[in-house]
Formats: structure tokens, C-alpha cells, sequence
């Protein structure tokens, strides 16, 4: 179990500064000959740059922080970190476990059928008929990132949560509003640190009925399967608005499915970003 090729692929030309902090980095690409064990493997890989080794062009800038990544199942990318000190002015710590989480908040567009107006009225026209095609309009969805170091894997965690939505008031947001889109974690290692960095994006749906399927309640026959008909006895040709009992009435419901299972997001100790 080794590493079988390593070559130099990138290197940073410019030093990044801050203050009186410097900053160079080069990329190595590594082959292994087991899938398993790669990362592993190439933190113990003597030809790479280990902690404390000087830049090639600037021997003031020594190596401080490698960082692996799986690029295939046999493939791995290294990031070498040279600085001149152990960290940026702007860091409370060198050590990844103490650095704070990373939060990002960003909007998509969604666009969607619309059937009420902004006073909640039926969107039909004077017949009752609803609108062939369905009226639409854009909404905005919010989603936050937050991106941690951790100790240990999420592990099936992660497979358990994936797609779930909240069950439970979450960030202020109420039960099936936010969902969980997308969860990552790349082991890194840090020297002789071996830690998880992962990622965690839940996206808030600001309908009131939040992730929940929402359809129009009407149909062709009401609740004791009798076929709605016109006055010449004819079956209407189009649905026919029906109440809660399923009974014919003029006024418009909409009826909400859960489509999406819902899950605790607790376990994820995500605190409140804006408190």
C-alpha cells in the first residue's frame, strides 16, 4: 500500500500578504495503488514537503499545512501551505478544530404556479374558471452554507438527513420550511491531523405551507362518487371546486401533502448564524 507517482502540478507565482503575514502555495498530484487507504497512505508520504521545509523560491516561507483531497479513487491532490508564521493576523488559531465555522447566506429563484393574489383570493376569471396556462411567478428561496471542521465523520448521519426537512421549529423557521440539500465532508489533514471538513446547506421555503405539496381541491365527482353535471345533465368538462367534506362550493382550498420526510435538524448543532 504506497504511493506510486507524485508530481509538482501548480504552484502559487504571487505571495499573498496580510499585514506582515506571507503566504505561498504548490499542489502535488499523487497516484496510490489501493483506493482504501489513499489519503492515509499520502499523509505519510515522505516526499512530500513535511512541516518546517522552505519554499523552493523563498526560503524565508516554510511549509506550516498540508491539506489532501480525493480526486479519484486513486488519485489525491496536496496543498502545501508555506507562510512565514503559523497563521494569518486575522486567525485566533493555526489548529483547524479551533477555527470558528464558516457561514454563507445566498438566494435562488423558483418559479411557481400561482392561484392566490396577495390578499388570498382565488386567481380565476368571472366564470370561476381557472386560467389555462396557470399564472406563475418567481419566489426566492434562502440557503445557508455553513462550513465546519469536526473531529469525526458524520457518517450515516449524513444519509439519514439528506433531502429531510425540519420537524421542529428550526432557526426561527417553522416545521417543514427549511431542508436539507446537500451534505459533504473531505477528510483533510493538517501535519499529523487527521480531521473531517464539512459542508451543510439548508435551503428555507417562505410559502406558508413550506416544502409540502399544495393542489387545488376539485374534481369531477364529490365525496359519495357522484359525477358533477350541468344543467343539461351533461359532466362538466372542467374540475368543480370542493370544501373539506368533499362537497361542491364556490370558494377555492388548496389541499397540503408532505412529500418530503421530516427529521430533527438538533443533532447538527447548528446555532442561530444572526445571533
Amino acid at each position: 500500500m504506497a504511493v506510486v507517482e507524485c508530481t509538482e502540478s501548480w504552484r502559487d507565482e504571487e505571495i499573498t500578504t496580510e499585514g506582515s503575514y506571507q503566504e505561498r502555495r504548490r499542489g502535488f498530484s499523487l497516484l496510490v495503488d489501493n483506493a482504501e487507504t489513499a489519503l492515509d497512505d499520502c499523509a505519510r508520504y515522505s516526499g512530500l514537503p513535511g512541516w518546517g521545509a522552505h519554499h523552493p523560491s523563498d526560503y524565508y516561507l516554510t511549509a506550516r499545512r498540508t491539506q489532501l483531497r480525493l480526486r479519484g479513487s486513486k488519485a489525491v491532490e496536496a496543498i502545501v501551505t508555506y507562510s512565514n508564521r503559523a497563521s494569518r493576523l486575522s486567525e485566533t488559531s493555526s489548529n483547524p478544530m479551533e477555527q470558528p465555522d464558516q457561514v454563507r447566506w445566498y438566494y435562488s429563484t423558483l418559479v411557481v404556479k400561482v392561484d392566490e393574489d396577495v390578499d388570498g383570493n382565488h386567481i380565476c376569471n368571472k366564470a370561476g374558471e381557472d386560467f389555462d396556462p396557470p399564472p406563475t411567478k418567481e419566489i426566492y428561496i434562502k440557503h445557508l452554507v455553513v462550513r465546519r471542521n469536526s473531529q469525526s465523520s458524520l457518517g450515516t448521519l449524513a444519509d439519514t438527513l439528506q433531502g429531510k426537512v425540519n420537524s421542529a421549529e428550526f432557526l426561527g423557521w417553522a416545521a417543514g420550511s427549511a431542508r436539507i440539500v446537500n451534505i459533504t465532508e473531505e477528510k483533510m489533514y493538517d501535519g499529523d491531523l487527521a480531521y473531517w471538513q464539512q459542508t451543510i446547506e439548508i435551503a428555507f421555503m417562505p410559502l406558508a405551507h413550506g416544502w409540502d405539496l399544495r393542489l387545488l381541491n376539485a374534481g369531477y365527482r364529490d365525496v359519495n362518487g357522484e359525477t358533477f353535471v350541468d344543467a343539461a345533465g351533461v359532466p362538466r368538462a372542467k374540475p368543480t371546486l370542493l370544501d373539506g367534506s368533499g362537497a361542491e362550493t364556490g370558494t377555492a382550498n388548496w389541499l397540503p401533502f408532505g412529500i418530503y420526510e421530516s427529521a430533527s435538524f438538533a443533532v447538527l448543532n447548528i446555532s442561530n448564524p444572526a445571533a
